[in-house]
Formats: structure tokens, C-alpha cells, sequence
């Protein structure tokens, strides 16, 4: 269940291996948040996603798109996994989905 995390920010918590077997559960949280009353962002959290194929990866982008046609915002954030995060960044999604400060933070925290 989406968390409305402030005023107008909802956070969506995803878990586990996303592949396409689970893939279409993200368009359907995503557009599940933008019911959300009053939210204008949403935030996917991916700090506990172990392995993220590319039928996933175009799940968020469509969600992205639903949520855009309404105005609201979709971010990615903690892609903690190594893995998860080089998929992200080999597909360019990254660039598209995470902020700049998330996009650093998630170089720091694998470099390190």
C-alpha cells in the first residue's frame, strides 16, 4: 500500500525480484498512489529490490507516463543493489527516473 509520506508525496515501497513475472505490480502500485487524494509526487523506493529485469524497468517508465498525463512526478530512489543499479544505469533509466542528488548518493554508496 502506498505511503502518503507529506502533503503531496507518496511512497511506494517495492521488494524482492522484479521480473516479469511481478512487473505489472508496479504500473498498478504507481497508478494505485495516483489515486492517492492531493499527491503531485511519487517516490518508488527500491532499497529492498534484489534483481530488476527489463520488462520492469519498462513498467516504471509506463507508470511514469500515467502519472505524467496528471501532472505528478515519479522518482526512484535506493537502488541499493548493485545489480539493480547497473541495470538502471546500462538501460539510461536512471537518468530519467532519479533525481541528481539520488543518482550521486547511490555512486557513493556502492563506491564505497
Amino acid at each position: 500500500m502506498p505511503r502518503l509520506a507529506s502533503r503531496h508525496t507518496c511512497t511506494v515501497f517495492l521488494r524482492g525480484e522484479l521480473d516479469l513475472s511481478r512487473g505489472e505490480e508496479i504500473t498498478t502500485r504507481i497508478d494505485r498512489a495516483l489515486a492517492t487524494p492531493g499527491v503531485d509526487r511519487i517516490v518508488v523506493n527500491l532499497a529492498d529490490v534484489t534483481f530488476l529485469d527489463c520488462y520492469s524497468i519498462g513498467e516504471l517508465v509506463t507508470g511514469r507516463r500515467h502519472a505524467a498525463v496528471l501532472g505528478v512526478g515519479v522518482f526512484v530512489v535506493h537502488p541499493d543493489v548493485p545489480l539493480v543499479r547497473q541495470v538502471l544505469d546500462i538501460t539510461g533509466v536512471s537518468e530519467i527516473l532519479m533525481p541528481a542528488s539520488a543518482r550521486q548518493a547511490a555512486k557513493d554508496r556502492l563506491s564505497a
